[in-house]
């Protein structure tokens, strides 16, 4: 099932759906949050640019390059770590604002205790084309090398799967051919774990399909990242 994005007042504010990933965050002032109590459950944001912030009960500094610097409606709190910077990094870059869920788990040693709930870097990956999952919603993520017919797509696409009959006599499972805005781009075989995982929804509607054009961290070359929501 899809979700519509959430947005707040901020024109492009983009709010991600709770997580199980359960992330540490280290409070540097919680006056701005004083009002909750444990248990309780409400939304922070990444706050951009990254602050260097002086914590109000030790006096430390930190250095604002190595974590997030979060807040709640604009003041600073304090840093989210143990996430997927890159990940964070790009949907800062898309969007004015970036929300994500903290659950309240007391205070110790004097000031308040956060426990970001993160969801896994498919949803993130997901959510910046304007749809949200759940992280129990099918989605499908993998690979192709570059040499298929597809350029440098990046962005959503439509993408629609048949097989290709094998030879006659042959007991060789077909093929499968990927359409892409329609156009045949890229042919599957059995033995890729993408065939496996598509293979249910050949001939059916599929609800989204990304594709990103990647830079490969092995060599100097590309590969094409779809992202799939059956």
């Amino acid at each position: 099932m899809l979700f519509r994005k959430k947005r707040t007042e901020l024109k492009n504010c983009l709010c991600l759906p709770e997580g199980t990933s359960e992330c540490p965050t280290y409070v540097y002032d919680g006056r701005p949050i004083a009002r909750f109590k444990r248990g309780d459950k409400f939304q922070m944001g990444i706050l951009k640019p990254n602050i260097n912030m002086v914590s109000v009960y030790s006096g430390y500094r930190w250095n604002g390059n190595t974590g997030l610097c979060i807040d709640y409606k604009g003041s600073a709190v304090g840093y989210l770590v143990g996430v997927d910077y890159r990940a964070f990094k790009e949907l800062n870059r898309l969007f004015d604002k970036v929300c994500f869920t903290v659950r309240h788990d007391g205070i110790k040693y004097g000031h308040p205790v956060l426990t970001g709930l993160i969801p896994t870097n498919d949803v993130i990956e997901v959510a910046k084309y304007g749809i949200d999952l759940t992280e129990e919603t099918h989605h499908i993520h993998f690979n192709i090398s570059k040499g298929w017919l597809l350029g440098n797509v990046d962005g959503p696409v439509s993408l629609s799967l048949r097989y290709i009959p094998p030879n006659a006599g042959s007991k060789a499972k077909p093929h499968m051919m990927l359409i892409v805005d329609g156009c045949d781009c890229v042919e599957l075989t059995a033995r890729n774990i993408a065939y496996q995982e598509l293979s249910p929804y050949v001939d059916s509607d599929i609800s989204f399909c990304a594709i990103e054009t990647r830079k490969s961290h092995v060599n100097e070359g590309v590969y094409h990242h779809f992202i799939v929501v059956p």
